[in-house]
């Protein structure tokens, strides 16, 4: 496997831990409430650990989006 399929994959795996994340993040953290990144008695710090998870995902999400449209714009990505 080539560098550049090495980085597409590594890249790919990025974003789609990303996309998990805001998945869990805005439907089982914010829209249901099942669940806390930590569960505690006071509800300030339940929010804010919500908000570091979503912090977190959302820099996965644009590190991946970027890494792969710039090796997009650089033709790292034809196989041809």
């Amino acid at each position: 496997m080539d560098i550049k399929t090495k980085n597409l994959l590594i890249n790919a795996l990025i974003l789609g831990l990303g996309f998990m994340g805001a998945v869990d993040g805005i439907l089982f953290h914010q829209f249901l409430q099942w669940h806390h990144v930590i569960d505690h008695h006071n509800h300030r710090i339940e929010l804010f650990s919500d908000g570091v998870f979503n912090l977190f995902v959302t820099l996965l999400l644009v590190f991946a989006c970027v890494q792969i449209f710039k090796d997009a714009s650089n033709d790292h990505l034809s196989f041809n």
